[in-house]
């Protein structure tokens, strides 16, 4: 900074002349003559001391300035469960501290109070950085692409009518923008830029011909996108022209139902004898003990394969207390001050780590590129919430304790989602856990709890069956993924729908073959 570099030179001209001075040293008081000389010394030394306190202050009133920018900005925070529920307040919370903060640490290299740029350090270490912005950015695209969000509603901080304090200004429309191009959604990447000319201003940290360059190259891809298009379409049709000139109904499904489906938009074509069989009534299993006097509402959503809701089976005391014994794993290593333990929590749910798999038609996980990765893993002995949850729905379904796996809660932060993928395949996680023991055997069934209400988005749709079960809190969602006969049902593929509006707490508990062998028996087709 200029008034640092002008205290430094300064400073250096003083320690010269003293050197100097001293390796000459005059008998200050023996001739009138030199003590004209510390006159002038006298000048210096307080031109000299008034630069530094200048340096000082300068550097302390911008501290002061941007403490006010800073407080200004977190005001909505005294609500931070409603605050954080919307994605562009999230952006804004990411954005301000990777571009604001880092100035503060710029700033405090004038002091030299070792206690106070440790503690900076620390906290630095925990905070988002320019990549968590990308990242913020990324999320905001996805969102838009998967629900279909207008532009100009978002730029005024509107979404499905939900509304924030945070406008986007041209240099947020040109990262949206680079965002888009970089992960190759061109036909998002246009109206990002465009909208970004249209806000530009010249004060602002950004130049317009940053914006016109990525533009005119998103416009090359575009153009270069619809003639690699246009010569696939000629080439298929030409090739098809004597065989089948339609595309396979399996395979275009594939493609839009999941998007579909989140969106809400897709029409159920559901035959009259399927809607006859779906029913809601109290269930008691076979008459089970525990649920004689206490039956659990079931609600069908689909007969093939048997997918069931399990309404308010989880009360809201019994869910905050599980999210409650979740947040230490999930939030492992944040620093321990108020306001940055609760921009980290933000952070860690927001984390994609990568998975690597095989092809998801077959019988390993697919190719699963981005994984939600804020979760929590325990026992049933981890609390007696736990446990009686884990006992209830253990009444409810009939199967048994004895291979039960770790129960896992997973938070579901910004544009959080998970991509389609079978519960019966399983591969290890990425740090080494064994989520697949071998001497329990595959995941036999699901049952997914929803442990908050989610006002928008992150719904579970099921691609085959094509239904999207919503997140109703305290509800849980059941299946199996295995036939009787031991042999993966594909029709149990599912995807965790992006989060829209709110934060999404769910809870996992699967169910291993082994210690279930007699609960749920093979039937004399071995094929079933």
């Amino acid at each position: 900074m200029l008034f640092i570099l002008r205290l430094v030179v300064l400073l250096i001209v003083v320690q010269v002349f003293v050197l100097n001075a001293s390796a000459t040293k005059y008998d200050w008081f023996s001739s009138v003559s030199v003590m004209e000389d510390l006159v002038s010394m006298d000048h210096n030394f307080l031109s000299t001391f008034g630069f530094y306190i200048e340096g000082r202050q300068n550097a302390l009133n911008q501290l002061k300035t941007m403490k006010a920018l800073l407080e200004k900005t977190a005001s909505p925070i005294n609500e931070p469960e409603k605050y954080i529920i919307h994605p562009l307040n999230q952006y804004s919370l990411v954005k301000r501290f990777a571009l604001k903060w880092s100035k503060i640490e710029e700033l405090l290299e004038v002091f030299r109070n070792e206690n106070i740029r440790s503690q900076l350090n620390q906290m630095v270490a925990y905070i988002p950085d320019k990549s968590d912005l990308v990242g913020a950015a990324e999320a905001i695209v996805r969102l838009q692409k998967s629900y279909n969000l207008d532009i100009n509603e978002l730029v005024n901080g509107n979404v499905k009518g939900f509304t924030s304090g945070t406008f986007l200004k041209s240099e947020d429309c040109f990262r949206m923008g680079k965002a888009a191009f970089e992960n190759r959604l061109f036909d998002l990447c246009e109206p990002w830029l465009n909208k970004s000319l249209e806000l530009y201003v010249k004060t602002q940290k950004i130049k317009r011909d940053n914006i016109t360059s990525l533009l005119d190259l998103c416009k090359q891809y575009v153009s270069l996108k619809h003639v690699e298009s246009a010569e696939s379409l000629q080439e298929n049709n030409s090739k098809d022209s004597q065989e089948n000139n339609t595309m396979s109904l399996d395979d275009y499904e594939k493609i839009t139902d999941h998007s579909n489906l989140c969106l809400g938009n897709f029409t159920i074509v559901c035959p009259n004898d399927v809607k006859k069989q779906l029913k809601c009534y109290y269930f008691t299993n076979k008459q089970h003990p525990r649920l004689l006097l206490s039956p659990i509402k079931l609600e069908e959503l689909w007969n093939f394969p048997h997918i069931v809701r399990f309404h308010d089976i989880v009360s809201d005391k019994e869910a905050n207390a599980i999210i409650e014994l979740a947040k230490p794993q999930v939030n492992t290593g944040s620093y321990s001050i108020q306001i940055f333990i609760f921009v980290y929590l933000i952070l860690t749910s927001q984390n994609l780590e990568r998975v690597e798999g095989s092809d998801i038609s077959g019988d390993n996980v697919g190719t699963v590129k981005y994984r939600v990765s804020s979760t929590a893993w325990f026992y049933d002995d981890a609390s007696y919430v736990v446990k009686k949850l884990s006992q209830r729905v253990s009444d409810a379904t009939g199967l048994t304790g004895y291979s039960e796996a770790l129960q896992v809660v997973a938070n579901y932060g910004m544009g959080g989602h998970y991509i389609a993928h079978y519960d019966h395949a399983v591969a290890n996680d990425s740090d080494g856990r064994e989520e697949h023991p071998q001497d329990q055997g595959a995941r036999i069934a699901t049952a997914l709890f929803y442990l908050s209400d989610v006002p928008e988005g992150g719904s579970t749709a099921f691609l085959q069956p094509r239904i999207a079960a919503e997140p109703i809190k305290g509800s849980a969602v059941f299946w199996f993924n295995l036939f009787p006969s031991g042999k993966g049902d594909s029709r149990t593929l599912h995807a965790a729908c992006p989060v829209l509006i709110g934060n999404k707490w769910a809870s996992n508990k699967w169910f291993r073959e082994f210690g279930n062998e007699f609960v749920r028996r093979c039937d004399l087709d071995r094929n079933s």
